[in-house]
């Protein structure tokens, strides 16, 4: 997610995707390509702009996911009944010359929802922490699709800005199936 909104913090979240991808095919680390394209940022002498960045890995196979994120919002995780927090306390890409991204592993089964969503969305409820994970509970307990999660998400989050929100906001619902 680019810093700001609009058009320019969109090219910067392209930006940052695209280097990802490339170092990841190339055989690099998330951890190690976070770090690398921080190092990139850090170097432009003209450039103040900052992205965060926010990676679930999800491995079928060994039935593992690991999360990546460099100050990124909550990530929640829907795995065997319970709702879960993922935050990370790294900083943005592009704020410190070192950066660590935060790194967490954790089983998946089928069933699991892992849901991701931007800062803007996130901080439509950041008085009201509680009515989120109230609404991803009501989400489950309807058994709903991931697009509809989403859908549902988005929908409360843009009317708590009265259908006019100051940042830009998606929502990214996984659900894990055998």
């Amino acid at each position: 997610d680019g810093m700001g909104s609009g058009d320019d913090a969109c090219e910067e979240s392209e930006q940052v995707i695209e280097l990802l991808e490339q170092m990841t095919e190339a055989g690099f680390s998330e951890s190690s390509s976070l770090r690398l394209i921080n190092s990139i940022y850090m170097s432009k002498e003209d450039s103040h702009n900052f992205a965060t960045a926010d990676i679930a890995v999800l491995n079928l196979y060994k039935r593992s996911c690991q999360f990546v994120k460099c100050g990124a919002s909550t990530t929640y995780l829907y795995h065997q009944g319970e709702v879960e927090r993922i935050e990370g306390e790294a900083l943005p890409i592009g704020v410190m010359d070192e950066m660590e991204p935060y790194m967490r592993n954790t089983g998946i089964a089928a069933g699991d929802y892992v849901i991701m969503m931007t800062d803007g969305v996130a901080d439509s409820f950041l008085e009201e922490q509680e009515c989120l994970e109230i609404l991803l509970w009501e989400c489950f307990e309807d058994r709903l699709n991931p697009q509809d999660i989403a859908d549902r998400l988005l929908d409360e989050a843009m009317a708590r800005w009265n259908m006019e929100p100051e940042d830009d906001m998606s929502v990214m619902v996984v659900k894990v199936y055998d």
